[in-house]
């Protein structure tokens, strides 16, 4: 009878090692299937921007222009963070408001324009980034309003950079041109200094008019149909590789509690084993 027993033990000793033997195998298997969505899904961001030739973000939406001397420029619609690194529109109100003396000074004609398009960009939904000066516009004013801040002491502004900015508008890189210079005779240098250093230009009563200027989204083609698709169609594969991670974690979680639950039981059986083992001896 204690040889049945001592037998029936060793029996269930196997069974428990075939058991764990199983759950490893099961956890490998889980592994490697969570690893599968882990591996598309960093290939598969890269492609989508290979292949549309632009950089993707969601999170980016178009706002109301809410800066006072950006309004009523030929565009309301702008979005953050802009040109100048800026991320809010409080903050690139008052950059634009350090030039409303310049702007004033009638410098250049598209200076307020030009500085909207920097710290207000142009935004709509059907081109995926914003939508900025041409390098065209930023060298016109700067031909004209650096002299006259060179004049006072100042710089050129290093977010005014004019290298940065696309050299025309075509369907690759869009940008405004701007609405053209009123007047081709320069401001006049020979102005009295400013009686007051916070307002380094001298403020003249001006009302410059800027007509509006329509900057007309490109045509949506056959090729942005498709590469639209594509995109939708990875963005669903990642949401289903996603929750396939979660469902292999789970079952992950589940191998593990039954394979210490295995080795409980092993231990518990090797320790009644030999415990019979000494009673028989």
């Amino acid at each position: 009878m204690d040889s049945n027993m001592i037998d029936q033990d060793h029996q269930t000793v196997v069974a428990l090692k075939s058991s764990s033997i199983l759950s490893r195998e099961s956890l490998r298997g889980s592994m490697t299937w969570m690893m599968i969505p882990l591996v598309f899904s960093l290939i598969s961001i890269p492609v989508v921007s290979a292949v549309s030739g632009t950089r993707i973000d969601y999170s980016r939406t178009c706002e109301p222009i809410k800066i006072e001397l950006c309004k009523g420029i030929g565009y309301n619609v702008t979005a953050m963070p802009n040109f100048a690194g800026i991320e809010m529109q409080v903050d690139a109100e008052h950059h634009v408001e350090s030039f409303k003396p310049l702007i004033q000074f009638q410098c250049s004609s598209q200076l307020r324009f030009f500085l909207c398009s920097v710290y207000a960009p142009m935004c709509t939904e059907k081109v995926p980034e914003n939508i900025g000066p041409c390098r065209p516009l930023c060298e016109t004013v700067k031909k004209r309003c650096h002299p006259v801040m060179s004049e006072f002491g100042y710089v050129w502004p290093e977010a005014l950079d004019c290298s940065k900015f696309p050299s025309e508008n075509n369907h690759k890189h869009m940008c405004m041109e701007g609405p053209g210079e009123e007047s081709p005779i320069s401001p006049n240098l020979n102005t009295p200094e400013p009686s007051s250093p916070s307002r380094p230009y001298p403020p003249l009563p001006s009302t410059t008019h800027i007509p509006p200027v329509v900057v007309n989204p490109p045509q949506t083609t056959h090729q942005d149909i498709l590469i639209t698709v594509f995109q939708n169609i990875l963005l669903v594969i990642f949401v289903f590789f996603v929750v396939l991670v979660y469902l292999s974690a789970s079952c992950m979680y589940q191998s593990y509690k039954q394979d210490r639950k295995n080795k409980e039981c092993k231990t518990n059986s090797r320790e009644r084993l030999r415990m019979r083992i000494e009673s028989v001896c």
